[in-house]
């Protein structure tokens, strides 16, 4: 078990706190889910300069989330390739699900993939 501190800014918060609410679930559990989600996508094989260059986002709230040992090797193998921090691919993880979640491929994918909330 690893625990990740993740500065949100006032944006993720608000929309991930909607989703968890409207799934009956905490933000931790959601943020989870996202980090989960974007490393089981395999399209984001490279992180954007934008994000490794980008000043940290205006902190809203610091949370902890708690992740298994698998989901933590997963998120920190693909940082190191990546060259970024594990807190930083976490945010981008977080900002892909929010986009996904807008455009409806979020539920398509969990009905496709329920293993993605487990764990």
């Amino acid at each position: 078990m690893a625990t990740l501190t993740l500065d949100l800014d006032s944006f993720a918060r608000e929309l991930l706190g909607r989703y968890a609410r409207q799934s009956g679930t905490s933000l931790p559990n959601v943020i989870r889910l996202a980090i989960r989600y974007h490393l089981a996508d395999g399209t984001g094989s490279a992180t954007p300069d934008w994000l490794r260059d980008a000043e940290p986002a205006r902190v809203s709230e610091c949370i902890e989330v708690e992740l298994d040992e698998r989901t933590w090797t997963a998120l920190a193998a693909t940082s190191e390739r990546r060259r970024i921090d594990p807190e930083r691919l976490a945010e981008d993880a977080y900002l892909h699900f929010l986009a996904d979640l807008e455009s409806g491929r979020v539920a398509e994918r969990l009905a496709r993939s329920p293993d993605l909330t487990s764990g």
